[in-house]
């Protein structure tokens, strides 16, 4: 068990007292469980939202950590960055994509690629194998996504074309939707999403 994974545990005691949940603990090392009983007064502790939001915070930490297998160290001061950081990227791999205005993706100077990437008149589009890469508390975490689109356009054609006759070994390709029906979501490989689908069902997500 991870250090993170503890102070969840902890924080989620707390915060089911506050709730006005009894908790009982069991451990093979006592003799029989303790029963801590609910407490009305709890709901009146001043510290109450801080618990809850560390709560909030802790568990996103353990699930990032067993999605995508990192061990993460948590610094003294968890900045306003690191915790937008964080809610974002729990929220997106349990299923809650974003509406985008347009997206960036990188291609590969391909003949294949080249072949397609000037076709008109895309009506639907689905790009999968592009990844997102998020600094969380200094560790980079490998994001993999796919782009789900109507009605897409190339914005940056002509910047397009040059990098193609200059053989850049890949080029920056920038979509935007002409009906604003662009969309990103999580797509993990099928081991992790196993495993994201049991972490989502013992969270109450799914």
């Amino acid at each position: 068990m991870t250090d993170i994974d503890r102070a969840r545990i902890v924080y989620s005691l707390l915060a089911g007292l506050i709730n006005g949940d009894s908790i009982e603990l069991l451990s093979d090392k006592l003799s029989q469980s303790i029963k801590i009983p609910a407490s009305p007064n709890m709901q009146d502790n001043p510290d109450s939202l801080l618990i809850r939001s560390f709560q909030e915070l802790y568990t996103d930490l353990s699930d990032i950590e067993t999605i995508f297998n990192v061990k993460l160290s948590v610094p003294k001061k968890i900045t306003s960055v690191d915790q937008n950081a964080i809610r974002q990227l729990s929220e997106f791999i349990r299923g809650f994509g974003s509406s985008e205005p347009y997206l960036i993706t990188t291609f590969s100077n391909t003949e294949t690629v080249r072949s397609r990437i000037f076709m008109k008149g895309y009506s639907k589009i689905i790009i999968s194998d592009v990844f997102d890469e998020i600094n969380i508390f200094g560790k980079m975490i490998k994001v993999p996504f796919v782009i789900e689109g109507l009605d897409l356009l190339l914005v940056n054609e002509d910047e397009i074309r040059a990098s193609i006759e200059r053989r850049d070994h890949e080029f920056r390709v920038v979509w935007r939707s002409d009906t604003g029906k662009l969309y990103k979501k999580f797509d993990p490989d099928p081991l992790t999403a196993a495993k994201l689908q049991q972490q989502l069902l013992r969270r109450g997500f799914a």
